[in-house]
């Protein structure tokens, strides 16, 4: 797993870490190394990794799986990182793009339409209002402290789409609050007249139903996909349960989309909160005018059907949600055939395969892990009636893979089946947390520390669970002893 980010002196770093199955049968992700990488062409970044694994493990014919976002330069099928890696290693390595990346580009793709683009906007633009004010700031958290659980503005992050959740989330519940602060800035001794003028435009323009409807679609559908990218981060999650989580998120999506119904609420449910604050939506869209065609199109524009109000705003749920669950249901595609033999044969309920099906598994294996066919085929036919004679239910592949653990002196081959399916990678969150701990060590205050010490201190921070393991005594005697010293450390 890699990824690339610029750091306080705009040198960029490069974070190769990796996943593996501990000796207690825990998927864990290390941080083998950062540094900085100045050729940021797929072979380059290739080589950039290939040379961590060398350096820090002293092979790389463990390497089973690659991970990195979607990136062209990293996942460009014939000039990015993921081909140019297989190039250089000789052998194929497959490609499994990062969930949470992939989620979040699908909600961006989704949002493209005009009117939750100008949602957007006008969410930017209020947040950008209060927060380079310091008094309309303060008439602004004055009001929010009258509400109860209301949220203040929130930054809506370029690459982060998870934020935009956030951001939604706030400006719905402290909707009143900021409409009514709106109103008062408007009016208000004191302040400038260009702000004045400012404040009356966005408390018209978060009025306008066309808003109110976006901010409560898309607040629908980002606590649907939130949920669903927060739990591609876990580390323990593996690949196979992470795509059958896309597909019942999918599956949601899809009983909203097959529902004309539920839309109808959706924006009946609008049309209420917007009727709360003394405007009618309905009036409103019979009085717009409407745009026909140009007689070089249609010689007879006056005959074009007019679109019904719910029928018009019905259009826009339905792109939106076509438009996630058609990407998810590639994506998913996309991973299972990389997966496909692991996945056809460990998913509950377990059944005897056969010698093409273990012979398929057997050539996903690495040149350091070798499984004979012959007897994978034989232990899969025993496993399959322990795993039916047993008491105990097996509704997922970590119960499985827990009773393969504890019979893997018996059945070695396929724990070694299931250990190469909890070493694929479901998501890079690992490399984008040492980023976050990258912020705090390399500030603006140590911008210039040296690369050696900047990868240390990111290492400790990263891996804290095995940094609290430190023995410190030892760790002085060790330093200690380096030099010798006039005056003796005592302990």
């Amino acid at each position: 797993m890699a990824d690339t980010s610029p750091d306080t002196a705009n040198t960029d770093r490069l974070v190769v870490a990796v996943r593996y199955v501990n000796e207690a049968n825990q998927p864990k992700e290390r941080v083998l190394e950062m540094k900085e990488t100045k050729d940021k062409s797929g072979e380059g970044q290739a080589k950039e990794v290939l040379q961590s694994l060398n350096s820090k493990i002293g092979s790389q014919d463990g390497l089973v799986y690659q991970s990195y976002d979607y990136t062209a330069s990293m996942s460009g099928k014939f000039k990015g990182a993921q081909k140019c890696l297989q190039t250089l290693i000789g052998r194929s390595v497959p490609y499994i793009p990062c969930q949470g990346h992939r989620s979040n580009t699908f909600i961006e793709h989704c949002s493209k339409t005009t009117l939750f683009t100008q949602m957007y906007d006008l969410l930017e633009a209020l947040y950008v209002f209060f927060s380079k004010s310091c008094k309309r700031d303060g008439v602004l958290r004055k009001e929010l402290k009258e509400i109860e659980n209301a949220l203040k503005l929130r930054n809506l992050s370029k690459t982060r789409w998870v934020y935009r959740s956030e951001s939604i989330e706030a400006m719905w519940r402290s909707f009143e609050a900021i409409k009514d602060v709106f109103l008062t800035l408007s009016t208000m001794d004191g302040v400038d007249s260009s702000a004045q003028t400012r404040a009356a435009s966005l408390h018209g323009k978060v009025l306008k139903f066309d808003f109110m409807f976006a901010l409560m679609f898309m607040r629908l559908v980002m606590k649907i996909t939130k949920i669903l990218t927060i739990q591609m981060q876990k580390e323990e999650l593996n690949i196979l349960d992470a795509l059958m989580a896309i597909e019942e998120t999918v599956a949601s999506l899809e009983t909203i989309r097959r529902n004309e119904s539920e839309m109808n609420n959706q924006v009946k449910t609008s049309v209420e909160f917007s009727k709360s604050f003394d405007q009618d939506p309905e009036e409103d869209f019979r009085r717009k005018r409407v745009i026909r065609m140009s007689r070089r199109q249609d010689d007879n524009p006056d005959t074009a059907a007019s679109i019904e109000f719910y029928a018009h705003y019905r259009k826009f749920m339905i792109e939106v949600l076509d438009s996630l669950i058609t990407e998810y249901k590639e994506n998913v595609q996309q991973c299972l055939e990389k997966i496909q033999p692991l996945a056809d044969v460990l998913q509950p309920p377990i059944t005897s395969v056969n010698f093409e099906q273990a012979e398929e598994i057997s050539k996903l294996f690495p040149p350091s892990e070798t499984v004979d066919p012959a007897c994978l085929e034989a232990e899969f036919e025993i496993f399959a009636q322990v795993v039916g004679r047993s008491q105990d239910p097996f509704k997922s592949v970590n119960d499985v893979c827990n009773l393969a653990y504890e019979h893997k002196s018996i059945f070695p081959s396929i724990f070694k089946v299931f250990k190469l399916l909890f070493t694929a990678p479901v998501s890079v969150a690992k490399d984008e947390r040492t980023f976050s701990k990258m912020k705090i060590i390399k500030n603006f205050l140590r911008s210039t520390m040296s690369d050696e010490r900047l990868e240390d201190l990111i290492v400790l921070a990263a891996e804290k669970d095995l940094t609290d393991k430190v023995d410190l005594d030892e760790a002085l005697k060790v330093w200690a002893s380096k030099k010798n010293r006039k005056l003796k450390i005592k302990f």
